[in-house]
């Protein structure tokens, strides 16, 4: 069997952008490396694939041990289905030099049915491209496909005292969108091949593509000619705005023509960068701050969103809390107390909610940065014990979100922009190396690995994790008090 030149992800990368493609087949070493985030996004939901088997169990499973062995694989494929076996997972086929997997394979009835196994909420337009080509693939390799379907998380779904697979998916038949599409997937597919041939990068200019439906990982490279200020800086505008004014020849703040600088916030973010100058609205920030009632306590929330529910009575990506860390901070700038609560993994949700509550309940102001999913978090324990929703409502009055501060206008920094992560707060305050230096880097990492210990029976990776996630907590509150320190002296 010749080797396949495209793969399902390839192809789709191709969709997306036929220079990512090109470079990803002729100059992989260009690639952006993954960053811990990324790779814990990534993580996510690979589990989901595994028990949507038990939707058609007693099945083979051919997925090869390397990404190198494919052609065993389909062959294996080709093999079992000669046999006579009726479920195969990770069924493989190759046609026209493009090779797919297929996560499931049923012949029931006389006829054959594919599943494709998402760990989404809903069927995606990208989704269902997939399932497309997995459907030319799969008919033109000689399996005449009755039905392509597109198996994905029941958002309405809530545990029992055990999954019930047959609630937690849901199964969309796709078989028509992706009728409608094999023109297109055919066009697409000769169109990938010919780029592979080329013995130069296809002239392809930076564009919406670069980050839709998934961020480029080759941006570094093809965004090395945009200068570092640029209109590409400037989160006021969509990135629509953005890219017809880079069509039409302006790169640099200052050529923005002024019709185009038509609300509040677009005026005030070119005025800022080409001042290089802050912006402060002195008397909201001041209101702000004034609201502060001391000690407060300065809080890093950490929650899980597992794509697989770990607690009875709870859904698909809840937020539910398994960690908080608290420093009281006196008036004078004084740390006179530090708190936290972690719950393990064995401990019920309703035992760490009263924990929780008990020392947020003590607390005057309790400020975050960015604390979407804390109140996330807040709002599942009111939901999840309606008994409790009287003191989550006294709490959630008290919580203070200094990232407000960004979103309503009130301060606005050329340099951290106006939606500033931990990388780039660290950055500010010099404190850059410390960020890397953290084993874990963002709350999506604390999150995905906290899920990953319901699994783990090494009590020292158990340790090892608490470890990072109070040195991660620690160093998130200390970004938060400079912050605080640094509005408060602009006030």
């Amino acid at each position: 069997m010749e080797r396949h030149i495209l793969s399902k992800s390839t192809f789709m990368r191709g969709v997306q952008c036929l220079k990512a493609l090109y470079l990803h087949k002729k100059r992989p070493f260009l690639r952006d490396k993954l960053s811990q985030e990324q790779k814990a996004k990534f993580s996510r939901g690979i589990n989901v694939g595994v028990i949507a088997r038990d939707l058609f169990p007693g099945g083979i499973d051919v997925s090869p041990k390397t990404p190198f062995q494919y052609p065993q694989s389909v062959a294996k494929t080709n093999e079992e289905i000669n046999a006579g076996q009726p479920i195969i997972y990770e069924a493989a086929f190759q046609y026209n030099k493009v090779l797919v997997a297929l996560d499931i394979l049923v012949y029931a009835d006389g006829k054959w049915q594919g599943y494709e196994v998402k760990s989404s909420l809903k069927v995606s337009s990208t989704y269902i491209m997939d399932a497309s080509l997995q459907y030319y693939v799969i008919t033109n390799a000689g399996i005449p496909l009755e039905n392509i379907h597109v198996i994905h998380l029941n958002p309405d779904y809530v545990l029992d005292d055990q999954l019930d697979v047959n609630r937690f998916f849901v199964t969309r038949n796709v078989t028509e969108e992706a009728l409608q599409n094999q023109s297109f997937i055919e066009e697409k597919i000769n169109e990938e091949l010919t780029i592979t041939k080329y013995k130069h990068s296809p002239k392809i200019d930076i564009g919406l593509q670069c980050h839709d439906p998934y961020p480029c990982d080759f941006i570094s490279h093809c965004w090395k000619h945009v200068p570092a200020e640029s209109i590409f800086n400037l989160e006021a505008f969509t990135r629509e705005e953005l890219f017809d004014m880079y069509n039409s020849g302006i790169i640099y703040i200052s050529d923005i023509p002024t019709k185009n600088i038509d609300t509040p916030l677009k005026r005030l973010q070119v005025q800022a960068h080409l001042e290089q100058k802050e912006y402060f609205d002195s008397d909201g920030i001041k209101d702000f701050l004034g609201r502060i009632k001391y000690p407060v306590t300065l809080g890093k929330m950490l929650v899980m969103k597992s794509a697989v529910p770990q607690y009875k009575g709870t859904r698909p990506y809840e937020a539910i809390p398994f960690y908080f860390q608290g420093h009281e901070l006196t008036r004078e700038g004084n740390i006179t107390r530090t708190t936290e609560h972690y719950s393990q993994t064995g401990e019920t949700p309703d035992d760490f909610a009263v924990r929780l509550l008990n020392e947020l309940d003590k607390a005057g102001t309790i400020l975050f940065y960015n604390m979407s999913d804390e109140l996330q978090a807040l709002q599942f324990i009111k939901r999840q014990y309606p008994q409790l929703s009287t003191t989550v409502n006294d709490i959630m009055v008290k919580c203070m979100d200094l990232k407000h501060l960004l979103d309503q206008l009130l301060f606005y920094n050329p340099t951290l922009g106006s939606k500033p992560a931990y990388e780039e707060l660290s950055e500010f305050f010099g404190l850059n190396e410390e960020y890397h230096n953290l084993a874990i880097q963002s709350d999506i990492m604390a999150g995905v690995g906290y899920t990953g210990l319901f699994n783990e029976t090494d009590n020292e990776k158990h340790h090892e994790f608490y470890e990072n996630i109070y040195s991660y907590s620690q160093f998130s509150v200390q970004l938060l008090k400079l912050f605080l320190n640094y509005l408060q002296s602009k006030e």
